[in-house]
């Protein structure tokens, strides 16, 4: 990594050096919208890594910016009645990712969620609703169950594939 009074640059890069690129470059030019330049995959990284809590940036590029936005609305947990335990739970955990940059993202379950996970557990929310933990790529869906639902899922084995 270059890091001169202009710009912050990877010449090479892993999740890591890019979150730590995007950290420095957000305290550097703070307030003022940053230019990026690279490839789309590094692009998308960096929308990506931009999104969660804890990063304080805009975009010069209309495109990355509303990408920016888009991301990070969908980070947010929904507010919506029966949720309160599992949304405290994700909005949690979403800030340890801030944090460590190397968790993964958690979000409430969407209808759109289909298929190809793995099983990750189960939990008891705060407000004494329950949920099964499901991963898939880089984020961990939690989907409330109910009581019976909990109890046979309980017995289910930490990393199996679950539909």
């Amino acid at each position: 990594m270059n890091d001169s009074a202009e710009v912050v640059r990877l010449d090479a890069y892993t999740a890591g050096s890019a979150a730590l690129a995007l950290s420095l470059a957000a305290k550097r030019f703070a307030n003022q919208p940053l230019i990026l330049e690279g490839s789309d995959e590094f692009k998308a990284v960096l929308v990506e890594l931009s999104a969660l809590p804890g990063f304080n940036v805009t975009f010069a590029d209309a495109g990355l910016e509303l990408a920016r936005k888009n991301r990070a609305q969908s980070l947010v947990a929904p507010e919506r009645p029966g949720l309160s335990g599992a949304a405290a739970y994700v909005a949690e955990q979403n800030r340890k990712v801030a944090l460590q940059r190397h968790a993964p993202i958690h979000r409430i379950w969407e209808t759109q969620h289909k298929g190809g996970f793995t099983f990750e557990g189960c939990r008891i929310f705060s407000d004494g609703t329950s949920g099964v933990l499901l991963a898939r790529a880089s984020e961990i869906v939690v989907k409330l169950i109910g009581e019976q639902e909990f109890f046979r899922l309980s017995g289910f084995r930490l990393g199996c594939a679950f539909q």
